[in-house]
Order: structure tokens, then C-alpha cells, then sequence
């Protein structure tokens, strides 16, 4: 059965579904939508506090190498950067492991988005990008 609806003018043509249904799918989509703009929106204001975090940073600590400045202000990570900052730079962990095994003061730092730093008594010594998985 074919049920043809108008709505704002425009004529929808549903083959199966009845008008409910139509309405149900429709609500569903728009919240998707929503969704969606609402995650740009938070993740376009998090970069730029983020930013904003980074310039007070480097604000009140001139005495930075130009290669860490430049690092910071870009949000990129360099060896032998301190924890402090790779905090300024790319923001807090999501998690942080203390290793027991040795070499004792290593740590490794997890991130949202995969990464996986290395650090060692204070101080970056590698890191890795892995696949996230998802979890149910």
C-alpha cells in the first residue's frame, strides 16, 4: 500500500509505512542531526579552550626552546617534552598506567583518541597511535 503525505507543501510518498511511523523516522533523524551538530559544535569549543590554554602556557613560560613553543601552539608532541608540557600541548590523559615493571618511573598515558604516550621519569620518550575498539 502507497500513502502519500504532505507536509510544508512537499509530498512524501511512503510505500508500507503508515503515517506514524513516517513521523517516528522523521523525529529520529532530526535528533541525529542534532547529534551530529552538537559533537562539532563541543569539539570546535574544546580546541579553542584548548588553545587559549596553550598561549597562557607559553605566556608564563618564556624560557621554552623555540622548538617546544612552536610544538605547543601547534598541539604537537616532541621527545623529551615534560609532563607538564604534553598537558599544555595536547591536554590531560584519559587514563594514566604506572608501570611496576622495571624501569621503575615509567608511566604510560591514554588518550580518547588512541594515544598512547611513553614517559619516563617526567619526561616523553615515545608514542604510538592505535585503533580504537569499540566496547558495548
Amino acid at each position: 500500500m502507497t500513502m502519500n503525505y504532505v507536509v510544508l507543501g512537499q509530498v512524501f510518498t511512503f510505500k508500507g509505512i503508515s503515517f506514524v511511523q513516517a513521523i517516528v523516522y522523521g523525529i529520529a533523524l532530526i535528533v541525529v542531526i542534532a547529534l551530529y551538530y552538537y559533537h562539532r559544535w563541543r569539539k570546535r569549543v574544546e580546541e579553542e579552550l584548548l588553545q587559549k590554554s596553550r598561549e597562557d602556557y607559553l605566556k608564563a613560560h618564556p624560557d621554552l626552546s623555540e622548538e617546544c613553543k612552536d610544538a605547543i601552539i601547534k598541539g604537537n608532541l616532541i621527545l623529551e617534552m615534560s609532563e607538564e608540557e604534553i598537558r599544555a600541548s595536547i591536554g590531560s590523559p584519559r587514563k594514566v598506567k604506572v608501570l611496576t615493571v622495571k624501569p621503575a618511573g615509567s608511566e604510560v598515558w591514554i588518550f580518547s583518541n588512541g594515544l598512547y604516550l611513553h614517559i619516563y621519569e617526567g619526561h616523553l620518550k615515545n608514542w604510538e597511535k592505535r585503533k580504537r575498539l569499540v566496547s558495548l
